[in-house]
Parts: C-alpha cells; structure tokens; sequence
C-alpha cells in the first residue's frame, strides 16, 4: 500500500541531519553527509500533487443526492475511490 508523506518534513530532517553536530561525531563523516545530500537532491527530483479534497468529496457525493444514506458497502466504495485517486495522483 502507498503511503503519502509530508516532502518539506523529509527535507528538513534531512537538513538538520547533515547540520548536526552528532554526525561529526561520529566514523565516516565525509560519507555519511554525501548520503544525505545524495537524498535531498533525489527529493527534488519528486514531484508533489495538490488535490483539492473538498472538491473530489462533493463530486463523489453528486449521485447520492443532499442527504445521503450510507451503508457499509457505500464506505467501502468510498474508500476504494481515495486509495484510486491517491495512486493515480502519485503515478502522474
């Protein structure tokens, strides 16, 4: 299962890795740092995916009219429809 992370919280633990002082601390500094920055430049390469909740929410919702009722099965479709449109987000 795909899993979404925050990007900016990746990068800046990443930073505060490479500035801190226990790194220096410790055997094979030099690579240790290159690993780090090796990974913050791979994170540039990805690219983030807004989607506007809300707005998928409501157009899901269009067929079942203002209130409506819904069951286990309506859960389990709804659910199936985020994870697919998590996925596809992700593949663009």
């Amino acid at each position: 299962m795909a899993q979404l992370i925050d990007k900016a919280n990746v990068v800046a633990e990443i930073e505060r890795l490479i500035k801190s002082p226990i790194l220096y601390k410790s055997e094979n500094v030099e690579t240790r740092i290159n690993v780090l920055e090796y990974l913050l430049s791979f994170l540039d390469t990805l690219e983030v995916k807004e989607v506007d909740l809300d707005e998928e929410i409501k157009s899901y919702f269009k067929g079942f009219g203002k209130f409506p009722s819904v069951g286990i099965d309506d859960c389990i479709d709804i659910a199936k429809h985020f994870f697919e449109l998590g996925l596809n987000a992700q593949q663009k």
